[in-house]
């Protein structure tokens, strides 16, 4: 069974059914086990945070505007600010899962692709699949926090929730110390050193400047 992480959720454009492909089939097409219909797999994966956008934006259309508007004036801030968030996270953390789901899929087709061909042809897909990774690690290592406060928050919101109050009360208690962590890096400079304190510089010795032999004045004639 695949990993979620290797699949893409798609679905049908003609019975709508949502099917799983793997990410090393990308460019191919899939057959939809409801309707036989074939699906083409992108090479480009979708941004995670477009669904809820789009269900968010039906929320806030379909918000029933009643007398006093009181309750609905909230809710109507409360789901805009969501989707502003969203779309901060659509124009950034999204766009960024994007592109590491494009560099795994090249590493998957690499791997699939060392499976035949000759020695020398897989020594290339490794050297292939080396540098797919070394440029999907900076991409990776940001989404993670993302990952795993998703994957925690399908499995307990209310564990979701603690542990994000628990980070931003620790980073909020650590802030006065940041300053003093900061001044504490060494910095490392090429310039000349420094005297030590309490020692005093050498005085500049300046090496006498040649001077022309001075020549006695002429006396004044003698009457």
């Amino acid at each position: 069974m695949a990993s979620p992480t290797s699949t893409i959720q798609l679905s049908c454009h003609q019975c709508g059914k949502h099917v799983l492909a793997r990410l090393q089939d990308a460019g191919l097409e899939i057959e939809c086990p409801n309707c036989h219909a074939l699906i083409p797999i992108p090479r480009i994966p979708t941004n995670p945070y477009s669904r809820p956008i789009v269900t968010i934006w039906r929320q806030i259309t379909s918000v029933p505007w009643r007398f006093p508007f009181f309750a609905q004036v909230i809710q109507f801030q409360v789901l805009a600010l969501v989707l502003c968030i969203f779309a901060l996270l659509y124009i950034t953390i999204g766009i960024i899962s994007q592109i590491a789901g494009v560099f795994y899929g090249l590493i998957l087709d690499a791997q699939r692709q060392m499976q035949e061909g000759s020695a020398v042809e897989r020594s290339a897909q490794a050297v292939c699949i080396g540098v797919y990774s070394l440029l999907l690690l900076p991409f990776w290592l940001i989404q993670l926090p993302f990952q795993f406060v998703g994957s925690l928050w399908s499995s307990s919101r209310l564990g979701t929730v603690v542990v994000v109050v628990l980070i931003i009360v620790g980073a909020y208690a650590l802030r006065a110390s940041w300053p003093q962590v900061i001044h504490q890096v060494p910095i490392w400079s090429f310039s000349q050193p420094s005297v030590e304190p309490g020692r005093d510089e050498p005085p500049n010795q300046q090496m006498p400047s040649p001077t022309s032999p001075t020549r006695p004045l002429p006396s004044e004639p003698r009457r």
